[in-house]
């Protein structure tokens, strides 16, 4: 019996078209900054599990196995700003990777392939943090302290941080 390799193979778009992508799925879907993101997973066909530590290791963080059908496994013991990031990093991989299920994948926490990763990163960034919402938010309506921001997003200090220093604007 023949093994089918079901690991995501990166796409090799730049940030920026990833970026513009996850522009244009904002639209699609109408998700508002800072929203829960239980009906984004329902309208693309996700759901989420629960997965105690002792499992981690064995158990895919996602897998697809068709359009409109993927499982996302999150941590037992993980916060819920730090779910979210998952949570839109592994709709990056379903939307990217696995061409909204055309193609079959499994994600595996000790992937090897970077750049995959990187990907799957970027949209997470991009969708949670939309470039414009920040620029907005930033230089027109003077929000420029990192709690507020990170609070308004609803995503950790940290994410935010790194979201802030890649649009250059700390």
């Amino acid at each position: 019996m023949e093994q089918v390799n079901l690991a995501p193979q990166p796409l090799g778009a730049s940030k920026s078209s990833v970026e513009e992508y996850a522009k244009k799925v904002i639209d699609q879907l109408g998700y508002k900054k800072g929203e829960d993101l239980d009906k984004i997973l329902e309208e693309l066909g996700g759901k989420t599990f629960t997965i105690p530590p002792d499992d981690l290791d064995q158990t895919p963080s996602m897998v697809v196995d068709g359009e409109n059908s993927f499982i996302i496994n999150l941590p037992l013991y993980s916060n819920y700003l730090r779910n979210r990031f998952t949570i839109a990093h592994e709709i990056g991989h379903y939307l990217l990777h696995s061409k909204q299920g055309q193609i079959p994948i499994e994600v595996r926490r000790s992937g090897d392939n970077e750049r995959v990763e990187w990907e799957a990163n970027w949209f997470a960034a991009a969708f949670l943090m939309s470039k414009n919402e920040i620029e907005k938010d930033w230089n027109e309506n003077g929000i420029r302290d990192i709690y507020t921001l990170a609070s308004i997003y609803q995503v950790s200090i940290e994410a935010m941080q790194i979201r802030l220093t890649a649009l250059g604007l700390v």
